[in-house]
């Protein structure tokens, strides 16, 4: 089964993201991630969902007109409400065109979840990370 179709079944019975259509550079069932204002790239999320209490993946695309090089990025979920975040620490995998498939991912409780995304530059070290969000509700 496609990821699209296990994306849009799952979207649709299991979890509630703030959705927005992806750019050229990312899959059409990702979601764009809320950047800060010292984010120099647009991120998005391909979702691997199926339900609470279930390993998922994340695939992470960065697009950015500008040539910005990713040295790593720290992938992270909390529940802003419970004021904790995952039991798990998922594994990040460089892919080809600096973007990142994460593994690993854990909602062990129905609620709001916000997908954290920190993302660090190889010419620009000293600077702090451009950081992402997402907003998901698991249910």
């Amino acid at each position: 089964m496609s990821r699209s179709v296990v994306f849009s079944s799952v979207f649709a019975a299991c979890f509630i993201a703030t959705l927005s259509h992806a750019s050229a550079c990312a899959p059409k069932s990702a979601l764009e991630l809320k950047a800060t204002d010292n984010a120099a790239l647009q991120a998005y999320a391909d979702l691997e969902l199926e339900a609470i209490s279930k390993p998922f993946g994340i695939d992470l695309y960065f697009c950015s007109e500008q040539n910005i090089q990713i040295e790593r990025i720290k992938v992270d979920a909390t529940m802003p409400a419970h004021q904790h975040g995952m039991n798990y620490t998922p594994e990040i995998t460089s892919m080809e065109n600096g973007n990142f498939s994460v593994s690993g991912m854990f909602f062990h409780m129905p609620g709001l979840w916000q997908l954290e995304i920190s993302v660090y530059q190889v010419s620009n070290a000293d600077a702090p990370p451009m950081l992402f969000t997402l907003d998901i509700k698991a249910q």
